[in-house]
């Protein structure tokens, strides 16, 4: 895996679910995506804690989590889901073969416990791959963006979706390329950014105040306007056939925030 990939996940397994948990519309989200999910099954790229691949899950579905962050998927894991989760770690920017190389290493891949479930990853299409909450971004150049598009695209069924939900950013003169302010997640944090608008790849940590002294949480992005995902996927055979501003498919306009975007096969 890259040398960046298990950046984020590393720096903000331990306070993920206490700092962001109220943050999302997650029974929005897992009932937009079970309308697209088909039969099955579904892969989340960059599964986290397993905020929605664990719900997926419990609703009958086999489920595919990949993550580059061993300490994301222990925090998981300590939640017991169910065992048609299987947690793969491996960096998701090439996730086509860090699912192969699961599969070849024995009989099937991990589940979320641990355990060899027999499950064979190496030849499974899926009929939904997801990347949530701006997860996307964290593969912080444009070949890696490039190149997870692609590897999704081949592991796509013929009628299979792949959901990408990203903020929408400022417009390149609006963008303030050094900045440290007050954090949305409160406990005393602060977050202090660069950004260079050119390769649009954003260096950022979060300051933490602790007994000990300050903890720096590190991590990196590279930002994009909704038409460069779309550029990514045209160069991929996929094109969008959805976008919404919310997960309750409210409609994306110029004033939107945040995109959700559904591609399919052009």
């Amino acid at each position: 895996m890259t040398d960046d990939a298990a950046l984020y996940g590393d720096s903000f397994a331990d306070v993920y679910d206490e700092w962001y948990g109220d943050m999302f519309d997650t029974e929005g989200a897992v009932q937009a995506l079970l309308e697209l999910a088909g039969s099955g099954p579904i892969c989340e790229l960059g599964v986290g804690t397993g905020r929605l691949a664990i719900p997926l899950a419990a609703a009958g579905f086999d489920v595919v989590g990949i993550d580059a962050s061993a300490a994301m998927l222990e925090r998981l894991a300590a939640k017991e889901p169910p065992a048609s989760l299987t947690a793969v770690l491996g960096d998701m920017g090439s996730v086509a073969e860090v699912l192969a190389a699961s599969a070849s290493e024995g009989d099937g891949a991990k589940n979320s416990d641990g355990d060899c479930d027999g499950h064979s990853v190496q030849q499974q299409r899926f009929t939904l791959i997801i990347c949530a909450f701006n997860t996307f971004l964290n593969l912080a150049s444009e070949e890696a963006q490039q190149r997870c598009m692609g590897q999704v695209a081949s592991l796509l069924t013929e009628n299979g979706v792949f959901v990408v939900e990203s903020v929408v950013p400022a417009e390149p003169e609006e963008i303030v390329t050094e900045s440290l302010d007050e954090s949305s997640v409160g406990h005393g944090v602060t977050v202090r950014t660069s950004t260079d608008v050119h390769s649009q790849i954003i260096r950022g940590e979060h300051l933490e105040p602790t007994a000990t002294g300050t903890r720096r949480r590190p991590w990196a992005a590279r930002y994009l306007r909704p038409e460069q995902f779309d550029g990514l996927a045209s160069h991929v055979g996929l094109a969008p056939i959805e976008r919404w501003s919310s997960w309750r498919r409210e409609p994306f306009d110029g004033d939107s925030l945040t995109h959700i975007t559904v591609y399919a096969r052009a």
